[in-house]
């Protein structure tokens, strides 16, 4: 967990769960806002913390980023898991892209969720998608086929 802790005071962004700020502070009990307030005292660098939320059930998924003023939530979508591996790459690259282009939370974590929803529907860990594909796809969710 030091070494963690030593990573950590480097970052500007993070990916994780309340899970994992839970494990990295070794507490138990906490409230997601009380973990999240924890963790930025911590790590003042951060400037975002982000992740997913998965209802396995129901086959849904959304994104998140977590700053100190506010947290932007992506609307959850239903989807068809043909394949889970990459599908956190994905999500990462879409906030990324958000960081790197100076986008708002909300369009950063939304391009992100799609991201990741349409790695979703691939085999294997390695998506061939592009800005233009994904967004297209944020246009039009329901359309099967993009040309």
């Amino acid at each position: 967990i030091h070494d963690y802790h030593t990573i950590l005071k480097q970052a500007d962004i993070v990916f994780g769960s309340s899970r994992d700020i839970s494990n990295l502070f070794e507490l138990v009990d906490q409230s997601e806002e009380e973990l999240l307030k924890r963790f930025f005292e911590a790590f003042p660098n951060v400037a975002w913390f982000s992740g997913t939320k998965r209802s396995e059930s129901k086959g849904n998924i959304s994104g998140f980023i977590v700053t100190r003023e506010l947290k932007v939530v992506s609307s959850g979508s239903s989807l068809t898991i043909y394949d889970r591996i990459g599908t956190g790459d994905a999500y990462a690259v879409g906030v990324l892209m958000g960081y790197i282009h100076h986008w708002s939370l909300e369009e950063t974590v939304a391009f992100a969720t799609a991201s990741a929803e349409l790695a979703h529907t691939t085999f294997g860990d390695s998506p061939v998608l592009d800005e233009v594909f994904i967004r297209r796809y944020m246009a039009d969710p329901h359309n099967k086929v993009y040309r």
